[in-house]
């Protein structure tokens, strides 16, 4: 077997546990890498680097046999059938580019290739510990989301990751498994469970070195599955949960936000029923997600804003047209029933119109005109 290239570039990122993105960005910046090769300690330092940091890197860099043990431990990560994928590969990716820190090199199987691009693309992440119900429903969104030709992304893990997974397997569909951990880690731990995403799905990471697996790593892993998707749904988990970061890093990077309500006595509710109080969009079934991306799709862009007025649709004008007859606000079945729309409909008039910030959502489903 011929094993990939890997360049110096990802053996200096990867071989020093705690260089980021960023940090490596700024040397490379302020450096060069033929500069970087050079460098003492103290210029590393001034480069933004910390002296721990520092020493470790200058380190690797004048042990050169210890440089291509990094190397053939990166190559060794991508077996079987893996590949590296760098900076500009990644920056194709949709929805990549939205973070400032984009991965610069990441691990990944043959499961991902150009068709996601085309995708309607959507995250539906929550606990390692779920209800039965929790399972149902999250293999059921991913199972009729991905039939209507969404992909599907999630964290890989044990419990709801691992039903949505699943969902879009069932139906034949795409799904991204985005790993917190080196493949070889996550092997040594979940070795069946691994391998079925292996050949199944598309499997990523950023962890290009077997690193052991350090709690950092997945919140890190939770930005790339929000920025890969357009919207993201939180199925279930606990107050202080992983699901609970991939919805605030969704929220940082404007995605939409959507939340399947539970049982206020079930603890594994607490975070998506507090999302749905700060207003996250409900999803009790695929209709809602879908409604949410076809909101997402009309949303107008910057420069169309000026010719909103124009551009409403019936339904929509006649959604703003019941908010002031009523005063200014109705609840969403009040407004259903005198639209002579479905509930699902008015969810879908109500998302165009709140990215359109023309109305507002509160608790209890009430829609207002903005103040």
């Amino acid at each position: 077997m011929i094993r990939p290239t890997i360049p110096d570039e990802a053996v200096i990122l990867a071989g020093v546990e705690g260089i980021g993105v960023q940090s490596f960005k700024a040397l490379i910046g302020r450096l060069g890498l033929a500069g970087l090769r050079q460098a003492p300690t103290s210029e590393l330092i001034a480069s933004g680097l910390r002296r721990p940091l520092a020493q470790a890197l200058r380190t690797l860099l004048d042990d050169r046999a210890r440089f291509e043990l990094v190397r053939t431990a990166i190559a060794a990560e991508l077996e079987p059938d893996g590949r590296l994928a760098d900076a500009a590969a990644i920056g194709n990716w949709p929805g990549i580019g939205d973070l400032d820190d984009c991965p610069l090199f990441v691990a990944l199987n043959a499961g991902l290739d150009n068709d996601f691009k085309a995708s309607r693309r959507i995250a539906i992440v929550g606990t390692r510990e779920p209800s039965s119900t929790g399972l149902f429903v999250a293999r059921e969104l991913g199972r009729e989301l991905a039939s209507r030709g969404a992909l599907i992304v999630s964290g890989g893990a044990n419990g709801i990751d691992s039903a949505a997974h699943a969902g879009a397997i069932d139906a034949d569909g795409l799904t991204v498994a985005v790993l917190g951990a080196a493949l070889s880690q996550e092997r040594a731990n979940r070795p069946e469970h691994i391998d079925w995403l292996w050949r199944r799905a598309a499997v990523l990471t950023e962890q290009i070195y077997p690193w052991p697996p350090r709690k950092w790593m997945y919140p890190r892993r939770n930005r790339i599955i929000a920025a890969l998707a357009e919207i993201v749904i939180v199925v279930e988990g606990r107050q202080r949960s992983g699901a609970l970061l991939t919805a605030r890093a969704a929220q940082r990077l404007g995605r939409p936000l959507l939340a399947v309500p539970g049982r206020v006595d079930d603890s594994v509710a607490d975070c998506p029923n507090a999302l749905l109080a700060e207003r996250a969009y409900v999803c009790r079934h695929a209709d809602d997600a879908w409604a949410a991306l076809a909101a997402l799709a009309q949303r107008p862009a910057p420069a169309q804003q000026l010719e909103l007025e124009q551009t409403l649709t019936a339904d929509e004008l006649a959604l703003l047209d019941l908010l002031r007859v009523a005063g200014g606000q109705a609840h969403v079945d009040e407004i259903a029933a005198r639209l002579e729309r479905t509930p699902a409909a008015v969810a879908e008039i109500v998302l165009r119109l709140e990215l359109a910030r023309r109305v507002c959502r509160d608790a209890g489903q009430m829609v207002r005109l903005p103040r």
